[in-house]
């Protein structure tokens, strides 16, 4: 009896052993089938974010604490992600508990290794559990548990083992991540490089743009530096120009205040820097960028981690100027750039020295015109002077053949043409003798004869200067009729010139109305029917109605043109 009761005790014992083995190997089972689960959602993770937060809710999940939180590195910087969503980057890591647990670990010699859970009284409630790991035998990242107590072996072994298989799954996302930022970084600097590129390419058209269409220097070097300034990265820019003897002609700078106020002010007192005088010295350098010494210099210092690019420009015989930006010390390395502001210094020497050469025109056309007209009158004058009582004769025929050109609609330079023609039209009477011209009496057939070759004369007088030819065809045909009645060719209609016809419809208003050495004036109104009457016959019927349209203010144009005396 005795013997059964101690055989049945022992296999009591032996059945709750059995019995509490087998609920911990159910309960590992369900742990590891846990694990299992929780190591396919990892593995089908897409990026290295989704990665891990699978590890940081998995591990919240399985074993709970307070927080979880992991540690790993990528391109040497370590990165911090907890289940709080706390995510941050730094160059080392801040955590000394974390770090003394990667720092024993670093000395592992197995390619793989989480050496014993580095454990710590951190909390009063709980443990705190640092599970450092290594691959290559290199530290690559921990995981922190905070606020729990890891009784089971069975538990913290899987937990070992999840964090293995993390730990590979993190290293390969890392490395994925690592090859993506590598290709964003090289399209992010490609990118950048492209709108660097944009940049210059715009300000290089703008600046073609100003240059083509901008003709005073003032407005043309104002809007340059406020272009150049527009460059990203360049803080400032400045031109100024010299004469021969290097006094300041002009100043132009995109910064305003006391910086432009002193150095206008220093360079007006031909104080100048020495990187100025340097350029200004370089008479066959222009286009060519140099960086200049600024150190020290209270004008033109750019301040820290910035410099001055400057290239001299010449212009106008002589005459030059320099261009200074600003910028940082890293885009005076950058040769496109440099490129660009040696073509827009080039361009803008070029534009210079364009504006300078037709200003020079200009001024010289303006007194050729000048001296022409003066010439013209002098000429005029000339042959007035054989026919005193016709005095101011041409000049008033001018005036009003100039009005009716305009009123015609002819252009501004034909409107000239016209005057010019008005003033020479009876250079021929220079060929006549004075006696006739003069003549009080009764002018016989043969001296009319000789009268009427006066626009003959005058043609052949002009036909060797190097007048146009319409005003030769003025002074010739002024006389010519629109039905073939006028000499000296008997032209008709449109054969003969409209400036011509207009000078003929006021030479003959200004004759009619005058006094004549043969007639007193006829008067305002019998000449005004004569143009009415005749118009579309003897005289173009578009210029007469001009001269009609007139009615009230003739009279007053002649007698304000009869006080101008050549």
């Amino acid at each position: 009896m005795e013997n059964n009761e101690a055989i049945v005790k022992l296999t009591a014992s032996q059945h709750r052993e059995m019995l509490e083995r087998l609920d911990r190997l159910s309960r590992e089972k369900a742990d590891l089938e846990i694990f299992s689960e929780l190591s396919i959602r990892l593995s089908r993770s897409i990026g290295l974010s989704e990665a891990v937060e699978s590890i940081l809710t998995s591990i919240m999940n399985l074993i709970g604490g307070i927080n979880v939180t992991l540690y790993y590195r990528v391109f040497d910087k370590w990165h911090l992600a907890d289940v709080y969503g706390r995510r941050e980057e730094n160059d080392y890591l801040e955590d000394p508990l974390v770090k003394s647990a990667i720092d024993r670990n670093a000395f592992s010699e197995e390619s793989y290794s989480i050496q014993e859970a580095f454990r710590s009284d951190y909390y009063s409630d709980g443990k705190v559990w640092v599970f450092p790991f290594s691959i290559d035998r290199r530290p690559f990242g921990a995981v922190k548990i905070e606020g729990i107590l890891v009784h089971s072996k069975a538990i913290r072994d899987q937990l070992e083992i999840f964090i293995d298989y993390a730990a590979h799954i993190l290293k390969a996302k890392t490395e994925d991540y690592g090859e993506l930022k590598n290709a964003y970084d090289k399209l992010s600097e490609s990118q950048e490089r492209i709108l660097h590129l944009d940049n210059l390419i715009r300000v290089s058209r703008s600046i073609n743009r100003l240059l083509v269409h901008e003709r005073n220097i003032d407005s043309l070097l104002n809007e340059a530096v406020r272009i150049l300034v527009e460059t990203p990265a360049v803080s400032g820019a400045w031109i100024a120009l010299f004469d021969v003897e290097s006094k300041l002609e002009g100043f132009y700078v995109s910064r305003t205040g006391e910086y432009g106020i002193d150095l206008e002010k220093s360079l007006r007192e031909l104080r100048f820097p020495d990187c100025i005088h340097t350029l200004l010295e370089e008479k066959e350098e222009t286009g060519r960028v140099r960086v200049l010494d600024c150190s020290g210099c209270l004008l033109v210092d750019p301040g820290e981690n910035m410099i001055n690019l400057g290239s001299r420009i010449n212009y106008n015989r002589g005459n030059g100027g320099v261009m200074i930006l600003t910028l940082p010390l890293e885009l005076a390395e950058d040769e496109e750039f440099i490129r660009t502001c040696e073509e827009v210094s080039d361009d803008l020497s070029t534009a210079l020295s364009l504006i300078a050469t037709e200003e020079r025109l200009e001024k010289s056309y303006a007194d050729l015109k000048r001296l022409t007209k003066s010439t013209i009158k002098t000429i005029s004058t000339i042959v007035e002077m054989r026919d005193p009582y016709t005095s101011g004769h041409q000049e008033r025929v001018a005036i009003l053949a100039g009005k009716l050109a305009e009123s015609v609609g002819l252009s501004e330079e034909r409107v000239e043409i016209v005057k010019i023609g008005s003033l020479l039209h009876d250079i021929g009477k220079i060929s006549i003798p004075a006696e006739i011209l003069n003549k009080p009496g009764t002018i016989t057939s043969i001296e009319m004869e000789l009268i009427r070759q006066h626009p003959t004369f005058g043609y052949q007088i002009l036909e060797d200067v190097d007048f146009p030819e319409i005003i030769k065809k003025i002074v010739l045909d002024h006389h010519e009729r629109q039905n073939g009645s006028g000499y000296p060719s008997g032209l008709v209609g449109d054969e003969i010139p409209l400036e011509a016809r207009i000078v003929a419809v006021a030479d003959v208003v200004e004759a009619m109305s005058s006094h004549r050495p043969y007639r007193p004036s006829l008067g305002i109104e019998v000449t005004l029917d004569e143009i009415r009457k005749n118009k579309g016959i003897l005289y173009d019927e578009t210029v007469a109605d001009c001269l009609l349209s007139f009615e009230g203010q003739i009279e007053n144009i002649l007698e304000s043109s009869r006080s101008i005396q050549p």
